[in-house]
C-alpha cells in the first residue's frame, strides 16, 4: 500500500459515490420512497382488515407481495451495508479544522499544534510575524472557545492546544 494507492482508491471510490448518487436522483429514487412507504402502510392495513374480517381470499396475493418486497430488500441490503461501512469514515477522520490554514486563527492554531509545547504571546506573535495585541486578542477568543489551554501566570501566559 502507498499514498499514490490510497489517493487512486479515493478518486475511484468518489466517482462511484458521485456517479451512484446522481444515478440515484435521476431515476426519482429518493423522491419514490414516500410514495413506498405509503403503499406499505396500506397494504398491511388492507390484510390486517381482511385478517380481521375473516376474508382470507387474498391471502395468496398478500403472501407473493411480502415476497417480493423481502428480494428488493435482500438486493438493497448490500448496498445500504457498504454505504454505512463506508460514512464510518467521518468516526475515524478528523473533523476539518475550524479555522481555515490562511486565517491567523488557523495559522495560531497551526503553529501551536506543531510546537507541541505551551508558547507564550511573544512567541507566537514573533513566529508568525503579528503584533502582539493581535495575537493576544486571538488567543483569548481561541481560549474561550475552548480550543486552548492557558498556563503560567495570569500576566505572562503560555498557550497550548487543547487535546481532545
Amino acid at each position: 500500500m502507498s499514498a499514490d494507492n490510497i489517493a487512486q482508491t479515493l478518486l475511484a471510490v468518489r466517482d462511484a459515490l458521485h456517479h451512484f448518487t446522481a444515478s440515484l436522483s435521476r431515476s426519482g429514487f429518493a423522491a419514490g420512497a414516500d410514495s413506498y412507504r405509503q403503499m406499505a402502510a396500506i397494504v398491511v392495513g388492507q390484510q390486517l382488515w381482511a385478517r380481521d374480517q375473516g376474508v382470507n381470499s387474498f391471502d395468496e396475493r398478500f403472501r407473493e407481495i411480502a415476497m417480493l418486497a423481502i428480494e428488493v430488500h435482500r438486493q438493497l441490503q448490500p448496498y445500504v451495508q457498504a454505504m454505512e461501512q463506508i460514512g464510518a469514515l467521518l468516526e475515524l477522520v478528523p473533523p476539518p479544522p475550524r479555522y481555515p490554514e490562511e486565517s491567523i486563527e488557523g495559522r495560531v492554531v497551526s503553529h501551536l499544534a506543531a510546537a507541541r509545547r505551551p508558547l507564550s504571546t511573544t512567541q507566537i506573535g514573533t513566529a508568525l510575524g503579528v503584533a502582539s495585541t493581535t495575537i493576544r486578542r486571538i488567543l483569548n477568543n481561541l481560549d474561550k472557545e475552548e480550543i486552548l489551554t492557558k498556563t503560567g501566570s495570569t500576566n505572562r501566559p503560555q498557550w497550548g492546544l487543547r487535546r481532545a
